[in-house]
């Protein structure tokens, strides 16, 4: 029985959002110079503080066009995601400029976890960590590797685990807490 291929393309607000956000270091850098700037010009004699004004005024359009590019590479990154699960296994594809696909057969799987650190939780996201047992031609190795999926949206991550787990055949346990 043939099932239909689940695709994860759009991962959701929140990941678009955290995707974008760890790009924002250039942006903010080069904000805490215009900063630094603007405050120094009270030491710039009264002479130069026109030009202090003119240089100040590129540097906020300079700003404006670095976010903007900021905000779509963070969307090219989110729109170039695509996490796959087939009958074969797991495709994951991603990147801009250089595209990278990777591919790990569920007979690989060894197990499937959802990781929450205490922001992941506030903000609502999860990362998935798929470890995967090693393979040399026929002889299985016993080294394992893991595979990482990160900023997931909390709801995502959950159905990508659970079709992952049935789909590979691994035993999950549940732990319930009373």
């Amino acid at each position: 029985m043939l099932q239909i291929p689940l695709e994860y393309k759009y991962l959701g607000n929140t990941t678009f959002l955290l995707l974008t956000i760890k790009r924002l270091g250039v942006f903010f850098a080069f904000l805490l110079i215009i900063v630094l700037v603007s405050i120094l010009t009270s030491l710039v004699p009264n002479i130069y503080t026109g030009s202090v004004g003119e240089v100040i005024g590129l540097a906020f359009i300079i700003g404006i066009v670095i976010l903007a590019i900021t905000i779509i590479t963070g969307w090219l990154e989110y729109t170039h995601y695509t996490i796959t699960l087939n009958e074969q296994g797991v495709k994951v594809k991603r990147g801009i400029l250089s595209e990278e696909e990777i591919g790990i057969p569920y007979r690989r799987v060894k197990e499937v976890r959802i990781k929450r650190s205490i922001i992941d939780q506030i903000i609502g996201v999860s990362s998935v960590i798929v470890t995967i047992l090693g393979e040399d031609g026929s002889e299985p190795l016993s080294k394992e590797s893991s595979f990482f999926l990160p900023a997931l949206t909390k709801d995502i991550a959950e159905k990508i685990q659970e079709e992952i787990l049935a789909r590979a055949q691994v035993d999950e346990i549940s732990v319930n807490s009373k």
